[in-house]
């Protein structure tokens, strides 16, 4: 099975998966992440407890069709006492009593509806996991931090009794649980180290502790991470080297956003329209050179530089394809993989699809001449004339193949601007296919590596 793609957009501790006011943008970016993810992974807490998932697909059948025929894969835990996956309402109803489901508060029907999780359960393909493990994984990077120094300097003088504190709670129960960390009260950290301390580094604790913690399971089933804007931090911390990066794997990071326009054409995707695009030669081409580029273990492999290249070049023609079904050439001069994020530049930054639509125009002789004559008329009637004239001559044959090469020239300013960015970002110690320059996509500006 393709390495799946663990989507924490559908996490509840932040807006998007929580506000219902916010489940059509939710829906827009579950179908983003599946145009570029031929699976996507979700933990069975995710599945039952993100108020706009459970509204989503109660409310669409047939996108929740389409996810469980293939493109979900739910990772579920084992039963603690016998051999089997514990069922999706069972965790649900585990959740209900403990008032764990923020974001369902306004609105309790869909958190106890049955029917979504019950075909979820029962056709989505499930990847087993086991408390025990996913716990060992977090006490065991919990532990790690007690000697880092970049998180020993983060506290600063309070360094000896927070570390003092966690080595005991470990000591005393071989593990931890995020409660420790995220509840207040008798038995907390915060109770632990004190209330001023606390009120001084909880943001410092919380930041990494909850980034290990929502790693835990892709880390363990060896799947990428989709991350939100607002886990920038959480992916920050996940994805830390050391100084010299030497060795460092290959991370293949396709987390990407969109602005206002693109989030409306998305919404209007059908189903079945995103099912074509995710069945196409170009989807299924990209995919095959993602898969390849996984294989690639080191940035020091002498042919990653081409395989990075040919998956972008896969990525142009997929985009290409979804301009047709989308319609979205219209709108954007090169399609949406300018709002997409991996080539930022134009319509969302500083108006350069209008100076290229200018100039396509201007390299047009009669369209030239139109506007030319039309603004000298304003400027000065008699102007006019003298314009209608030059261009009845033919004009100036210097001045008029300038014009006429605007486009090209335009292309070749882009393309050298394009290469002085490339030699000015070494990849260091991971290659993504990202956004090299612009910060407008869901992360801010968190990418310099190799872009598309």
């Amino acid at each position: 099975m393709p390495v799946p793609s663990y989507w924490l957009l559908a996490d509840n501790s932040i807006d998007l998966g929580s506000n219902m006011a916010r489940t059509g943008t939710f829906v827009a970016y579950l179908k983003h992440a599946l145009l570029f993810h031929q699976r996507l992974l979700l933990s069975d807490s995710l599945v039952v407890n993100t108020p706009n998932l459970r509204v989503a697909l109660q409310a669409d059948p047939g996108l929740r069709e389409y996810l469980v025929s293939g493109a979900l894969v739910i990772a579920r835990r084992m039963h603690e006492r016998d051999d089997r996956l514990l069922e999706l309402i069972e965790i649900r109803d585990r959740l209900r009593p403990r008032g764990m489901n923020p974001g369902f508060e306004s609105d309790h029907m869909p958190f106890v509806e049955d029917s979504d999780l019950l075909q979820l359960q029962r056709v989505a393909r499930s990847l087993p996991y086991e408390l025990p493990t996913v716990s060992g994984y977090y006490t065991d990077s919990v532990k790690r931090l007690l000697t880092d120094d970049r998180f020993l300097d983060l506290l600063g003088s309070d360094s000896g009794i927070v570390v003092g504190e966690i080595r005991r709670r470990i000591e005393e129960r071989q593990y931890l649980d995020q409660t420790f960390f995220e509840r207040p009260g008798p038995g907390s950290l915060e109770e632990a180290v004190g209330k001023e301390v606390w009120a001084r580094r909880a943001g410092i604790i919380q930041s990494f502790e909850a980034s290990y913690y929502r790693n835990a399971i892709p880390a363990l089933l060896d799947a990428d991470v989709i991350f939100s804007h607002e886990h920038a931090t959480h992916r920050r911390i996940v994805r830390r080297i050391g100084p010299e990066g030497a060795g460092a794997t290959v991370h293949v990071d396709l987390s990407r956003g969109s602005k206002t326009l693109y989030e409306r054409a998305l919404s209007a995707l059908s189903t079945s329209g995103l099912a074509r695009l995710r069945a196409s030669d170009e989807f299924v081409e990209f995919q095959r050179k993602l898969r390849s580029l996984r294989l690639i273990d080191s940035i020091e492999d002498p042919g990653l530089d081409v395989t990075v290249r040919e998956t972008c070049a896969a990525l142009y023609a997929y985009h290409e394809r979804i301009d047709e079904a989308l319609r979205f050439r219209r709108a954007v001069d090169r399609g949406t993989r300018l709002l997409d994020g991996w080539h930022l530049r134009g319509f969302l930054k500083n108006g350069a699809w209008l100076l290229r639509l200018g100039t396509d125009l201007l390299s047009k002789k009669p369209v030239r001449a139109t506007v030319v004559t039309g603004l000298a008329s304003i400027v000065c009637p008699g102007y006019s004339d003298i314009f209608l004239k030059y261009y009845a001559l033919g004009g100036v044959p210097g001045i008029e193949k300038r014009l006429d090469a605007l486009p090209s020239r335009l292309e070749g300013a882009e393309r050298r601007q394009r290469n002085i960015s490339e030699s000015l970002d070494p990849v260091e110690a991971s290659v993504e296919i990202a956004p090299k320059i612009f910060a407008d996509s869901i992360y801010g500006g968190e990418h310099n590596r190799l872009p598309c």
